[in-house]
């Protein structure tokens, strides 16, 4: 597949039944690079115009030999130069670009390796997620074995020996008036 970088003006009848268009401005399911972009939550519907995969696809071509700048892509895609620095910023917060000295570059070698380390990222975060799902659940259960009536249990909870002690504060400066 070749992937061609191209400008567009979106019409009302580019626009596919979710919405979103590709760069050729045809419907979005014919254009394999926009879904897996839309997949992987790189295009999403706020970028009605899809200028994110105009830049996205600019950089898979340009930068594989070297880093490329903000200005070199907007000359390229014929985007507006702040449309540009918007996209790549974004592409870096979800850690598909490297920002180095003003130019931008893959932190991998292509798509598939993208795809993979994105996976695995996922993979840890799911796994850090549930370590601390479990531990919370621990302690959500212990919270809810305690008696509704702090009175009623041996020990009351935590927080009933700080509000004891904010009435006895407030007592003595109503008796100190």
């Amino acid at each position: 597949m070749i992937l061609t970088v191209a400008r567009r003006t979106v019409k009302k009848g580019d626009l596919a039944p979710d919405g979103s268009t590709n760069a050729s401005g045809e419907n979005a399911q014919g254009d394999e690079f926009e879904r897996l972009c839309r997949s992987l939550r790189i295009l999403n519907t706020r970028d009605m115009d899809g200028t994110v995969t105009v830049v996205f696809r600019s950089i898979l071509i340009s930068s594989r030999e070297r880093p490329i700048g903000s200005s070199e892509l907007a000359k390229t895609t014929r985007l507006n130069r702040v449309t540009v620095i918007h996209h790549l910023q974004r592409l870096e917060r979800m850690g598909v670009l490297e920002h180095e000295r003003h130019k931008y570059r893959l932190r991998v070698s292509g798509l598939s390796e993208m795809v993979e380390r994105m996976q695995e990222e996922m993979l840890e975060s799911l796994s850090e997620a549930k370590g601390m799902a479990a531990e919370l659940d621990r302690h959500f259960m212990q919270m809810s074995a305690m008696p509704s009536d702090p009175l009623v249990g041996e020990e009351p909870p935590p927080h009933t020996a700080l509000l004891d002690s904010n009435k006895k504060a407030r007592s003595l400066h109503r008796k100190n008036k």
